[in-house]
């Protein structure tokens, strides 16, 4: 929106523009955006605001190995239903040379 309205070369009683909110929308879009901006610009400033930690990444993966449940593996259930797929493919494609 806010893109359309910095693009309109036309003036405010074109149908286009009425259409797409007026100066109603216009006010509101540039608003909206800018509040956005601030709010996201001054998060750093506000320290009382700033969550504990919240800017520092102290993220580590070095848990992710237990993350894993190895009687859940990825290779044992393709290679099963793949197989099961395979075989019931194979019983359709019997039947359909039966019935032609």
């Amino acid at each position: 929106m806010k893109n359309w309205f910095d693009n309109f070369k036309g003036n405010n009683n074109d149908l286009s523009f009425i259409l797409n909110g007026g100066d109603y929308v216009k006010k509101w879009v540039d608003n909206t955006l800018r509040n956005m901006r601030d709010d996201i610009s001054g998060t750093k400033k506000h320290t009382s605001v700033v969550l504990p930690n919240r800017f520092n990444d102290e993220h580590t993966k070095d848990n992710i190995k237990d993350m894993n449940r190895p009687s859940k593996s990825h290779g044992d259930s393709l290679n099963y239903y793949g197989l099961k797929i395979t075989e019931n493919l194979k019983r359709i494609n019997e039947i359909i040379k039966k019935i032609i």
